[in-house]
């Protein structure tokens, strides 16, 4: 029987708690090779997630 493959997903995070949780999540998701992207929604979001792959939202 062969080893099936884990299939790769892309996660969005939207709005999270005010900490490093979602970043933290974020960076296990990457290393176990998904894809990782964000929205910031507020000045919370942008203080807390550390990585490059969030927007911030603009309202359009």
């Amino acid at each position: 029987m062969s080893k099936a493959t884990p299939r790769q997903r892309t996660f969005l995070f939207l709005q999270g708690p005010i900490s490093p949780f979602f970043s933290r999540i974020a960076d296990a998701l990457v290393a176990q090779g998904h894809g990782v992207h964000g929205i910031n929604l507020s000045i919370g979001d942008q203080l807390s997630w550390r990585r490059p792959e969030r927007v911030n939202y603009r309202g359009r």
